[in-house]
């Protein structure tokens, strides 16, 4: 049904229907329902199955918005056939926009978008205050589910 590698080259679906935008007026009121992704390894699939748990849920018509939150290995943008990285959550958590929302990219999956994370930047280190406004700001999104793909558990 959904097919990664026909999402090569094409351009990314638009909202741009009348079913779409009253859809998502009614969403506005919601609050959506958040799945996290976790374990205390990695390398074990938390990313691949936070991935093909939002295609699913988008097949079923659930608008699913996927956040990478794994901070010292962010991929997801790999597994949604992402290449624009000039949105990401770096850019919400270093300040330079109010609105997570901003940083909600699409993929060539209907019903599902991303926010991703670059993790270019080794140990990145995420103040507390900087989290609370983070999950304060994923309540709001506008969404039927919002799974977010969590790192690995540290030691230090």
């Amino acid at each position: 049904m959904w097919d990664l590698a026909n999402c090569e080259g094409k351009e990314h679906r638009a909202h741009t229907s009348a079913l779409d935008s009253v859809r998502y007026s009614i969403m506005m009121n919601r609050t959506p329902k958040i799945i996290a992704v976790a374990g205390g390894k990695g390398g074990v699939g938390k990313t691949w199955f936070a991935a093909m748990l939002g295609i699913c849920l988008a097949g079923f018509k659930r608008r699913t918005i996927l956040v990478d939150l794994d901070f010292s290995g962010a991929n997801l943008q790999g597994y949604l056939g992402i290449h624009d990285q000039t949105k990401s959550l770096n850019e919400f958590i270093a300040g330079r926009s109010t609105h997570l929302a901003d940083y909600v990219q699409q993929t060539c999956f209907k019903e599902l978008d991303a926010i991703t994370f670059r993790s270019d930047a080794t140990d990145y280190i995420i103040k507390p205050w900087q989290k609370r406004r983070l999950f304060r700001e994923i309540k709001h999104l506008k969404a039927d589910y919002i799974i977010l793909d969590l790192g690995a558990a540290s030691t230090d």
